[in-house]
């Protein structure tokens, strides 16, 4: 009697559009790691599995996109020159905006669409990338009759400022020489809202942050995530799932200062004291979102380790040690476990069902591999055999070599305390270390 093989299922079958019937999905021919029910569901995900995949080359518009949908400047040379990150200058940001708006526009006025690569490219080799991004903007809909530039809370400036710069990706033009750079920009326009100088005085890092966001929410930017620039976990853009999500978020606070024109000192001070949410509720502009009320509460002890999590992985940047002991990369031997542990957090993220502080509360009760299972429906043998261990909770001697190194120089510390003082702290001594490791241990 021949075993049958366990079923395999659609990469997307857990997203909202993907039909509840499907046929049995195949796994990919090249590489065998994830699966499709068609060949629509496979072209949908290549852009993104083709950096997962055996492929033999990465174009710079998969690269470009890969940057539009993970929110961070590209950092593949060519890429920066073939899509005009190199002639912006100070003005990246500017035009990584662009692109991102593009991503979103262009996905409103084709609803069952998402933006290619093959296009991005075909635009661009074909000469017409500028009427393209144009067309997407200035295209007409029943909810937005001035042009989908509208719809994208702060890109009316970013594709004005566009318009002012297609020299930027047209190379026949003359280059307009070295930009303003545009944190400059944001500063000089906090400084006329605001009548503050952040170069005068003495300013907290709490602050300089809540500055920093003002500016950007100005010009219809938002803080992106990663250690360079804080902001995102704080002031709440960490719970969107979506990017319409994120943009809810991000209009909350534009609205607040373009429209209705909040005074920075209690925007400040609101989000000093922990009552930034009572603040955009008065304002009428709290976005009602999962988790949103808690995370811009914290400011006084913290936020969770799940929301460092996310935005280290989102933004493919150094994970901070309190991540890397709580959600199990310190069990990581190779950069090949780290990057599937990395993998499947992803996965989970952008799953049906997933909720962040369901993942915090898993990972206080040493279960994360549990709730993995209840969301990760495909994965093969071999993967779940690893996930299981490197999600698995370890005690503090078993966590690496270095924690041993670690646990026996606390010993001689406190052994060196011994001699040097009495028999009384050779107990209290053993105590403490023998209370150190149950700790970890349990």
């Amino acid at each position: 009697m021949t075993k049958s093989r366990p079923r395999l299922f659609c990469k997307f079958h857990d997203t909202p559009s993907h039909p509840k019937s499907y046929p049995s999905a195949k796994p990919c021919s090249n590489c065998k790691k994830v699966a499709y029910c068609s060949i629509q569901c496979q072209k949908r995900d290549w852009d993104a599995h083709v950096f997962d995949c055996k492929s033999p080359t990465i174009s710079t518009a998969q690269y470009l996109l890969k940057a539009i949908r993970d929110r961070v400047l590209p950092t593949d040379p060519q890429t920066r020159v073939d899509w005009g990150f190199e002639r912006a200058g100070g003005q990246r940001d500017i035009l990584l905006a662009l692109y991102i708006g593009l991503d979103i526009v262009y996905g409103m006025r084709n609803p069952n669409q998402t933006l290619r690569a093959s296009q991005l490219r075909t635009w661009r080799e074909t000469g017409t990338l500028i009427e393209q991004i144009k067309a997407a903007y200035d295209a007409k809909t029943t909810a937005y009759p001035d042009g989908l530039s509208h719809c994208v809370v702060g890109h009316i400036f970013v594709y004005a400022w566009f318009v002012r710069n297609t020299w930027v990706l047209d190379l026949s033009l003359p280059s307009a020489g070295s930009p303003k750079p545009f944190p400059k920009q944001m500063l000089d326009s906090f400084t006329a809202y605001s009548g503050k100088d952040l170069a005068v005085g003495s300013w907290t890092p709490q602050r300089v942050m809540c500055a920093a966001l003002c500016g950007k929410a100005l010009h219809g930017l938002q803080p992106y995530p990663g250690l360079l620039e804080r902001g995102w976990v704080e002031f709440g853009f960490c719970v969107a799932r979506t990017s319409a999500e994120e943009m809810k978020v991000l209009e909350a606070y534009t609205t607040l200062f373009l429209d209705l024109r909040c005074p920075f000192e209690t925007f400040a001070q609101a989000y000093e004291k922990g009552e930034l949410f009572t603040l955009l509720k008065t304002y009428c502009v709290a976005p009602d979102l999962p988790h949103f009320e808690k995370v811009v509460s914290q400011v006084a002890r913290g936020h969770e380790s799940v929301w460092r999590l996310k935005e280290g992985l989102t933004a493919n940047s150094t994970l901070i040690a309190a991540v890397v002991i709580d959600y199990g990369f310190v069990n990581c031997q190779t950069d090949a476990e780290r990057g599937l542990l990395a993998d499947a957090y992803k996965a989970m993220m952008v799953s049906r069902g997933f909720d962040a502080m369901e993942l915090h509360d898993a990972c206080v009760e040493g279960k994360i591999w549990d709730y993995a299972c209840s969301i990760l429906k495909m994965l093969s043998e071999e993967e779940r055999k690893s996930l299981k261990k490197l999600m698995k909770k370890q005690s503090f001697l078993s966590f690496s070599p270095r924690f041993t190194v670690q646990s026996v120089h606390l010993f001689l510390i406190c052994f060196s305390t011994v001699v040097l003082y009495s028999r009384i702290t050779i107990y209290v001594a053993v105590i403490l270390i023998m209370i150190l490791i149950g700790k970890y241990s349990n």
